[in-house]
C-alpha cells in the first residue's frame, strides 16, 4: 500500500448521505460501519449510495491526490463531481482511487460512491464472503475507515522478513514520486526496540528508487505470548537535508513450526489452545473492532486458558492484528474460502485478494498460522490450490500454512 506518514490527509469518517435499494427516501448514515448494523436492511444487496461533500485545500495543488479505502463491501464504483473515477471489487482489502483528474482544489467537492453486497448480482460464494453469510448475514457499506490523502512522494511495496536463528532484518520498499523529482537523495533506516533507538543506516537513493538491505540486530528479544516484545523500523527518504517521505512499521523476531506432530514456538515445545472466532458481533456485523474491544477479547479468551484465534473464513481490520501483536494472542488466518463456486473472475480475484490479506497480516508476529480456506472440495483444482499456495508461502517465513483444512478429504479436496 502506498504511504506517507507525513502526508496531508482528510478523513472520510463520520456522517454521509445514504440511500438504498430501490426507496427514493435519502438519509444518513455513519462510516465505517455496515449497513446493516445501522437499521437498514440484511436483506437489500444494494446499490446502496453513499455521497458527501469535503473541502480540498487550495494548497494541493500540483499534488497527487488520492481516495483511500480500508474495506469496503462488496463491489462499488466512486465518483467525485459526477465523473466517475474509479472501481473496486473484494470484501476484505484496501485500495486507492486516484482523484486528481477530476479534484478541484479550493472548492467544495462531492464525492460519492455506488455499493453492492454479495447477493444475487454478486453471488456469495463466487465473492470471499466466508463464512459470516452462513452464521448470520452478509453485510455491505463502507465498513472500515476512509480518507483523502494529498502526495508528490510515497514509498510502496514495504516488505519486512525477520530471521529468527540470526537476527536479521530484511527490509525492501519502493519510492514513488509524482510531481517532485528526488535531488542528491538517501534512505535512511532506524530500527527501535520499545523506544530505544539500536541501529540507525543509510543508504543512497538510486534512480530507480528501490531498497533492498539486510541488517542485524544483536541479541534479539524473542516475541511470545509471555513476552509480546515489539521493534519497530522507521523508513525515511531524504531529498537533500529535507524528509521527504516516512514510514513507520512494527515487527517481531519469533518462530512458529512442526517437528512431526509437535508444536515448536522459538526452538520450545509448544502446546496451542485455541478458540475459534466467526468474527460475528450482532451489534456491529462486520468485524471492525476499536481497540479497546479487540483487547477486552483477546483478554478475556486468554483468562478461559487459551492462548490462540482461529479467525475462520474472515480478516478483521488491521487494529486487531496490532492489538494481537501486542497482548502476545496467537492468530490463525483462515483465508475465507469455503464452499465457492468457482468461475473465471474468482480465480482472478482469489489470487488478487489472498495476496493483499497476506500482505496486510504478514508484519504482525502474532500471527503464527495461514489456511487456504476450509474444507476445499475439488472445485479448487491442483493448479489454483498451487498458485494460493505460492501466493501466501511466498510472502511468509517462520509460520506454519495449511493448504487445506484437516477435513478436506471428506468433501474430496486435494492436499497440495
Amino acid at each position: 500500500m502506498l504511504r506517507n506518514d507525513l502526508s496531508e490527509s482528510i478523513t472520510l469518517n463520520g456522517t454521509w448521505d445514504f440511500s438504498l435499494g430501490s426507496s427514493s427516501q435519502e438519509t444518513q448514515i455513519q462510516v465505517p460501519g455496515c449497513w446493516e448494523a445501522q437499521g437498514f436492511s440484511k436483506f437489500a444487496e444494494g446499490p446502496a449510495y453513499y455521497q458527501r461533500e469535503v473541502t480540498i485545500p487550495e494548497e494541493w495543488v500540483g499534488y497527487q491526490i488520492l481516495g483511500e479505502f480500508d474495506a469496503v463491501s462488496y463491489a462499488c464504483e466512486i465518483f467525485l463531481n459526477g465523473k466517475k473515477v474509479g472501481q473496486h471489487q473484494g470484501l476484505w482489502t484496501p485500495f486507492l482511487i486516484d482523484l486528481s483528474p477530476e479534484i478541484r482544489p479550493g472548492e467544495v467537492n462531492t464525492i460519492a460512491l455506488t455499493v453492492y453486497k454479495p447477493g444475487e448480482r454478486f453471488p456469495m460464494r463466487s465473492t470471499l464472503a466466508g463464512f459470516l453469510p452462513d452464521v448470520a448475514t452478509t453485510f455491505g457499506g463502507i465498513w472500515q475507515t476512509a480518507r483523502i490523502r494529498a502526495l508528490q512522494v510515497g514509498i510502496d511495496d514495504l516488505e519486512i522478513r525477520t530471521d529468527f536463528q540470526g537476527g536479521r532484518l530484511h527490509i525492501s520498499c519502493q519510492s514513488v514520486g509524482f510531481d517532485r523529482t528526488i535531488q542528491n537523495g538517501r534512505w535512511e533506516i532506524r530500527v527501535f526496540s520499545g523506544e530505544d533507538l539500536i541501529t540507525k543506516e543509510s543508504y543512497p537513493h538510486f534512480d530507480q528508487g528501490r531498497l533492498d538491505t539486510t541488517l542485524t540486530v544483536d541479541d534479539p528479544i524473542f516475541w511470545s505470548p509471555e513476552n509480546p516484545h515489539l521493534y519497530s523500523v522507521q523508513i525515511k527518504l531524504l531529498d537533500q537535508d529535507t524528509t521527504a517521505a516516512q514510514i513507520s512499521e512494527r515487527f517481531g523476531f519469533r518462530r512458529m513450526a512442526a517437528e512431526g506432530d509437535q508444536l515448536i514456538f522459538n526452538d520450545q515445545s509448544f502446546l496451542g489452545r485455541g478458540i475459534l472466532s466467526w468474527g460475528w458481533d450482532p451489534d456491529q456485523i462486520a468485524p471492525a473492532y476499536s481497540p479497546e474491544q479487540a483487547r477486552e477479547e483477546m483478554r478475556r479468551v486468554r483468562q478461559l486458558g487459551f492462548n490462540l484465534i482461529k479467525l475462520c473464513l474472515f480478516s478483521p481490520n488491521q487494529v486487531y492484528f496490532d492489538i494481537a501483536d501486542e497482548e502476545g494472542m496467537l492468530l490463525w488466518l483462515e483465508l475465507p474460502l469455503w464452499l465457492p463456486e468457482i468461475t473465471p473472475e474468482l480465480r482472478e480475484t482469489i489470487v488478487r485478494e489472498y495476496a493483499e490479506m497476506t500482505k496486510l497480516a504478514c508484519n504482525h508476529p502474532a500471527v503464527v498460522l495461514y489456511s487456504l480456506g476450509c474444507e476445499l472440495s475439488r472445485v479448487v483444482d491442483s493448479e489454483l490450490l498451487k498458485g494460493l499456495s505460492g501466493t501466501v508461502r511466498d510472502r511468509v517465513d517462520d509460520v506454519l500454512v495449511c493448504d487445506n483444512s484437516g477435513s478436506g478429504e471428506s468433501y474430496g479436496g486435494l492436499a497440495y
